[in-house]
């Protein structure tokens, strides 16, 4: 049931929505009435924050009555992750991206005749009794996400990769010229501080591999991820913190549900949107890559034109680069194709750990890809529920299993231990 007047809501009073209007419309209001609801408008999101949707009525000089709509994402008071937000700096980083990074990111765009919006517009922000983010509703303008269980069709796919290099390329010349204007986004998923958080990928992984013969997995496919090493979280953070390569700004949880698409009249597809920025990082840009198509691209498309994709995203990486002056080494299709390759390990973990729970319609269960804000306590139904959607994806995961063994992705377990037996060899010997 929608919330009337704030009754039971801590987060937004009459007097703090006339402010809000006040500022964005620069001329006096009136508020009459709001009402507060959960917001729905991303279908299948899971969102540590509380996101609601708050219809403001209002009059002003121009207007005798009007509605305004707008989402207020909120620190919680409350809650099963009340604890982790307390330590988290999650809520303050996505702050940091609304307030200054995304308008950083635009202008500089901006000085070159590129016009893009990354996201939702910030209205107003406020700190007290708790932090809250007051964004732009955009389906007011006709934006929507897509079905996480069927996947973004090829245009989709590009559209979003091809959006997602303009950011990446932007932040690129932003590091190069200011990286302290950066500096915050030192962390991602896999990071040594988190250390005590990641046991859910490990757990996650064994979990897949316990249920192998009833998912259908080839024998000798199962025997490659039973030689994987037990802490595979630490090959993870090596690629997450990666710092000899080119580094940009990643979003950080880049899939189906933190993008929203607007389609034209005729049902052409004319821009796309990011939201839910907790999680963005400084790291190798083949992290979000790798997330984003083992998560988000239909299974059929992905399997046909992944290549195209990665070409389409470096394609118009390199012309933004380019464009906007980027002094340092703009990477070629080789290299990056490389890049994916060596940090393929990664596409291993996401796949089995965070794949099939992202792609079902079915949220019981919420990978730790934000790991300061994760317990436990999240996903109790973890055991019960979690090899039926395995099962609703086995086909994608056989078929995603069979391409990392033909190109030796899932040797890298064997490598590591050939390498350290080699080393106490010649320890031995050098005693």
């Amino acid at each position: 049931m929608p919330i009337q007047n704030g009754d039971g809501t801590k987060f937004v009073n009459s007097l703090a929505l006339k402010g809000l209007l006040e500022l964005h419309l620069a001329q006096d209001v009136q508020v009459k009435s709001y009402t507060v609801e959960p917001a729905s408008h991303i279908r299948g999101h899971v969102t540590r924050s509380e996101l609601n949707r708050v219809y403001i009525n209002f009059s002003s000089s121009t207007a005798k009555q009007d509605v305004f709509k707008v989402i207020a994402k909120v620190k919680p008071l409350k809650g099963t992750l009340i604890e982790e937000f307390e330590t988290s700096d999650a809520f303050e980083k996505e702050t940091l991206m609304y307030k200054v990074v995304l308008p950083s990111l635009k202008e500089l765009l901006a000085k070159f005749a590129v016009r893009l919006d990354f996201g939702p517009a910030l209205i107003h922000s406020i700190t007290s009794p708790t932090e809250v983010l007051f964004l732009e509703d955009l389906t007011e303008t006709g934006y929507c996400t897509e079905s996480t269980s069927l996947g973004l069709n090829f245009d989709q796919a590009k559209f979003a990769l091809e959006k997602l290099a303009f950011m990446h390329a932007a932040s690129a010349v932003i590091l190069q010229k200011s990286p302290e204007a950066l500096a915050k986004f030192d962390k991602g998923t896999f990071h040594q501080d988190y250390q005590s958080k990641l046991h859910y990928f490990t757990e996650a992984f064994d979990y897949v591999v316990e249920h192998g013969r009833d998912l259908g997995i080839d024998a000798s496919l199962l025997a490659k991820l039973r030689s994987l090493p037990a802490n595979l979280t630490k090959k993870a953070i090596e690629v997450y913190n990666d710092k000899n390569c080119f580094q940009v700004l990643n979003h950080g949880d880049f899939y189906t549900s933190n993008i929203l698409f607007k389609y034209g009249k005729n049902g052409q597809l004319i821009d796309c949107a990011f939201v839910d920025y907790q999680n963005c990082f400084v790291g190798s840009p083949v992290i979000d890559l790798i997330y984003f198509l083992t998560t988000s691209v239909n299974a059929d498309v992905l399997e046909t034109h992944r290549n195209d994709l990665v070409y389409a995203y470096h394609d118009s990486l390199d012309v933004v680069l380019t464009t906007l002056g980027f002094k340092g080494h703009k990477p070629s299709l080789l290299e990056l194709q490389l890049e994916l390759l060596k940090k393929g390990a990664l596409e291993v973990i996401f796949t089995l750990t965070a794949a099939p729970y992202l792609r079902s319609t079915d949220k019981k269960i919420v990978p730790a890809i934000i790991p300061s804000l994760h317990n436990d306590g999240v996903n109790k139904e973890f055991k019960s529920i979690g090899v039926t959607l395995l099962k609703e994806n086995s086909a994608f995961l056989k078929a995603q299993l069979e391409r990392f063994s033909r190109l030796g992705l899932m040797e890298w377990g064997a490598v590591e231990n050939k390498v350290r037996g080699i080393l106490g060899r010649f320890q031995k010997m050098a005693a």
